[in-house]
């Protein structure tokens, strides 16, 4: 149940990072008469950020999987031109650079193993006494 809990969560962040990621990823900016177009790398690193976070998290590669399945389902339906509505995501260089980059990337975080997550060691005061005293002996 733990597991498909996981794929549910990385289905519904997968949709919401798809909708997200498809406006910010047209952001650009002009920088001395050049194009400098940031929202394309915010946008490719948000989805792949958000992935490895939901993996390591879930401690299961489900979460992953679900997420960048339905980003990448979502995010090509909104770059598919379609007669009765708006286009999203248009055919620019950095558009095209987004969709693949993070496909790409995304399928390869899938294929990672989780991330463990580091337990911090919890000191009592005993401990912290004991060690103080070892360090006097020591020197």
């Amino acid at each position: 149940m733990k597991k498909l809990g996981a794929l549910l969560t990385g289905m519904i962040a997968g949709f919401g990072l798809a909708v997200l990621a498809g406006f910010v990823q047209a952001d650009r900016i002009y920088i001395s008469g050049h194009l400098v177009p940031y929202g394309m790398v915010l946008a490719v690193s948000m989805v792949i950020l958000s992935a490895l976070w939901l993996a390591r998290a879930f401690q299961t590669r489900l979460a992953a999987v679900g997420l960048v399945s339905v980003w990448v389902v979502f995010t090509f339906y909104f770059a598919m031109a379609k007669p009765d509505s708006d286009q999203i995501i248009f055919k620019t260089w950095y558009s095209t650079t987004y969709l693949f980059a993070t496909a790409i990337l995304g399928g390869m975080v899938c294929s990672l193993p989780p991330l463990s997550q580091t337990k911090v060691p919890m000191y009592t005061r005993q401990d912290i006494q004991i060690e103080n005293q070892e360090s006097t002996f020591n020197d």
